[in-house]
């Protein structure tokens, strides 16, 4: 533990280590020290808020200029009252009221499982952070939040750069790994959390879960937003899973944003309430952003299925000056810029894409197309002004 320390200029090479709580290379408590220019490389082993680096980073701790070149591994303790594991990060495992600029990530961050118990708070860089903030910082190894005894995957809030973020501020970042996980699995952050923004930030690496998953984050909660940031992830899972945010969930005031951001280059694929660029939209406003991407849900159910260009679902929450330009194909309740709206309103924007519904069996009538719209494939209030669709 250092309280009040500084340490500089320093390189760590072979520097492994083993231990259960605040598990890190360098320090694994540091509270109100400066880290400035170290580096490590090696392997980190634990259970509890484990870095490559530093495993409890506190009390406006900085860390700058500074690396990990370490696979950082979060092995679940076995025995009576083993919990699960939890702030595993490439640099730092918990980051409280601290600040890391100009750092990176460069090694796996994974979860090995060995009796089945799930991990969470996994990132590349940080595990978890809490009221800090994250300034032109990298992370570029794969992040794994392990899989169950019987092989499914597991984790939750599982991201490239930061897998749990609550009052955390992200600046001019990025990611390039892969990450796969279960639930709020993002290429940049897995849940972005009350009154956490993104600006200037961008993920490239494939995104894979199950529910809330997106190419740059996998949920939106109170009071969040996303500015000039972008992904350009391959991006697969199955409920909830959007090319740069699987869900937005936000409150009537203030309400999250969305702005001057995009998705493009790979292909969002799921089961039911996929987007171009969001797959779940509630009190959220969505401005001058875009996605290029194609959409497609795989649903053989017709009570499930929603798909669209740039949202799949839209709950009182706006569209403006944004647009859509790759395929839709699915099931039903399709549209070219949103799949279904409930009391949205989309205002000056358009889809190019071509919507394909490819219908259901029907026991009585054969063959039933679903819903699909070149702009909307169902609406249920709300307005359209000054938009268009291209597409067939």
């Amino acid at each position: 533990v250092t309280n009040g320390a500084t340490i500089s200029n320093v390189a760590l090479t072979n520097a492994s280590v083993n231990g259960y709580d605040s598990v890190g290379t360098l320090i694994g408590r540091a509270k109100t020290t400066l880290i400035d220019n170290v580096h490590a490389h090696e392997v980190a082993v634990g259970n509890l808020s484990v870095g490559g680096l530093i495993g409890t980073l506190e009390n406006n701790s900085i860390l700058k200029r500074s690396s990990a070149r370490v696979n950082v591994i979060g092995v679940q303790a076995s025995g009576e009252g083993a919990t699960d594991v939890t702030y595993i990060g490439g640099l730092v495992g918990y980051l409280d009221d601290s600040t890391i600029e100009d750092s990176r990530a460069t090694g796996r961050v994974y979860v090995v499982n060995e009796i089945g118990v799930d991990g969470g708070s996994i990132g590349g860089l940080v595990g978890s952070a809490d009221g800090s903030t994250i300034r032109r910082s990298t992370a570029s190894g794969n992040v794994d939040g392990g899989f169950d005894n019987d092989g499914n995957p597991t984790g939750e809030n599982i991201g490239g750069l930061v897998g749990y973020a609550n009052d955390v501020t992200i600046e001019d970042s990025s990611t390039s790994g892969s990450v796969q996980g279960y639930k709020a699995v993002g290429g940049l952050v897995g849940n972005l959390n009350y009154y956490s923004s993104i600006t200037g930030s961008h993920a490239m690496g494939a995104v894979t879960g199950d529910e809330r998953v997106g190419g740059l984050v996998g949920y939106m909660g109170d009071e969040t937003s996303i500015d000039q940031s972008y992904s350009e992830s391959v991006v697969e899972g199955g409920i909830y899973v959007g090319g740069l945010v699987g869900a937005s969930v936000g409150t009537a005031d203030p309400r999250n944003t969305i702005s001057n951001s995009y998705h493009k280059t790979g292909t969002v694929t799921g089961n039911d309430y996929v987007g171009g660029l969001v797959a779940s939209a509630l009190n959220t406003d969505i401005s001058d952003s875009y996605a290029e991407g194609n959409v497609i849900s795989n649903s053989t159910d017709p009570e499930v299925g929603v798909a669209g260009g740039l949202v799949g679902e839209l709950i009182d929450s706006t569209i403006t000056e944004s647009h859509a330009t790759g395929d839709v194909t699915g099931l039903t309740a399709l549209g070219g810029l949103v799949g279904t709206s409930f009391e949205g309103v989309i205002t000056d924007s358009y889809a190019t894409g071509n919507v394909t519904a490819t219908g259901f069996e029907d026991e009585d009538e054969g063959i039933a197309v679903g819903s699909a719209g070149g702009s909307v494939g169902e609406m249920y209030g709300g307005s359209i002004t000054g938009s268009r669709a291209e597409g067939k």
